[in-house]
């Protein structure tokens, strides 16, 4: 992130897509249906499990490792839709890198906690 915010000239050169078509691979090829919907609902029901998880969490707080244990939590739950239903979105779009290097520039910053 630092080369994107202050070194643009490393950045292009580094992450230069003007010597890649995305076009040059058919939307086809590119686009993984089964893989993406398993993302997808895999990603979901792992948050929606992570609700009782947290309701038993919350009971022990006076505990310090619970409250480790809920800080993990939330982070995990933050950061699971990012991992998992935006890839699964990008394997249903047959989004790639040079497709949209902003967008996965800016959602791998946030995924990696960079941003928080």
């Amino acid at each position: 992130m630092n080369q994107y915010l202050f070194h643009q000239d490393t950045f292009q050169r580094q992450y230069n897509c003007s010597f890649y078509s995305v076009d040059d691979v058919p939307l086809e090829d590119r686009q993984h249906p089964k893989l993406g919907l398993g993302l997808i609902v895999l990603s979901l029901t792992l948050e929606l499990l992570y609700i009782p998880g947290m309701v038993i969490i919350n009971r022990h707080l006076q505990h310090s490792c619970y409250k480790f244990m809920c800080f993990i939590c939330v982070l995990n739950m933050l950061i699971l839709p990012i991992c998992g239903v935006v890839t699964g979105w990008f394997a249903l779009e047959g989004t790639v890198y040079c497709s949209r290097p902003k967008l996965m520039l800016h959602i791998g910053m946030i995924a990696s906690g960079e941003c928080l």
